[in-house]
């Protein structure tokens, strides 16, 4: 089950676990949907950008950001998609998992 999301900004670690750096101006992307699942298998429709840019990361880099993610839409359960976008496509596109947050427990 997805955890709880924290009262206050959320206090994320970017680090580049690949092979490759990744230029400066990535963006953390995050969406909510209802669910009373453990998680979602796929990212929601609606994602936003939230947060500042990120610094260029060379493989092992890494940088600590605090970001406040947009309110969920709906009443009840809600879970939060969150990934690394370059440009169109995200991380959790390309196979990396998306960080994923609950507005309340199970």
């Amino acid at each position: 089950w997805a955890p709880v999301l924290p009262d206050g900004p959320v206090r994320l670690r970017v680090t580049n676990t690949g092979t490759e750096a990744i230029a400066a101006g990535a963006r953390l992307v995050a969406g909510w949907e209802s669910s009373g699942e453990p998680y979602l298998r796929v990212a929601p429709a609606d994602m936003a950008e939230v947060g500042e840019p990120l610094p260029a990361l060379a493989p092992g880099e890494s940088v600590t950001v605090d970001v406040v993610l947009p309110e969920p839409s709906a009443g009840g359960r809600a879970l939060a998609w969150i990934s690394l976008s370059t440009g169109a496509a995200t991380f959790a596109d390309a196979g990396s998992p998306a960080l994923q947050l609950a507005t309340g427990a199970p």
